[in-house]
């Protein structure tokens, strides 16, 4: 599994020819995180504007798949952070930021494929929980989205919530 990780195509974010070439300084743009409460922040607010996944010139971009590793890249370094690998979390955060700035690399054509209204708004929504899905992240995305919604500000939960049922809203 661990060779499989390391065969990625570098040109899989759309205009950017080798996103391995990318530093952390690339993502000067990303508010660099001071702490974990930041990552979380910074991985709903980058929810606000989901596109769906485009096929272009024979090339696949998963704009809206980036997006659920967005969250669960997140949550994943929140329990490592919980098992008591701190240092791993730390570094992880840096590598989120870079993850948070490819995911901003979206095609003109699909700006207006944006998802603004959800198909629901509450993440356990039976429509969407009715259903029966093949993709994994269908149960990964908002399982990491309510581990880390408790980790949110209250006032801001409910929007964050409901770009997260943008992003559920494409895998059905």
């Amino acid at each position: 599994m661990l060779e499989r990780t390391l065969q990625d195509r570098p040109n899989r974010y759309w205009g950017i020819a080798d996103y391995l070439e990318l530093t952390e300084a690339d993502a000067h743009t990303i508010p660099a995180y001071t702490e974990a409460a930041d990552m979380i922040e910074r991985s709903f607010a980058e929810l606000a504007s989901v596109y769906p996944d485009q096929s272009i010139g024979g090339q696949t971009y998963f704009m809206a798949g980036e997006q659920e590793h967005g969250i669960t890249h997140a949550h994943a370094l929140l329990e490592l952070e919980r098992m008591g690998y701190g240092e791993l979390t730390e570094q992880g955060m840096r590598t989120h930021r870079l993850q948070m700035l490819l995911n901003r690399a979206v095609p003109e054509v699909a700006i207006s494929q944006e998802v603004k209204i959800p198909k629901f708004t509450d993440i356990l929504s039976e429509d969407y929980w009715a259903r029966t899905y093949n993709d994994p992240h269908a149960l990964k995305v908002p399982y990491a989205s309510l581990a880390l919604l408790k980790r949110l500000p209250e006032r801001d939960r409910e929007i964050a919530a409901f770009n997260v049922c943008k992003l559920l809203t494409l895998l059905g």
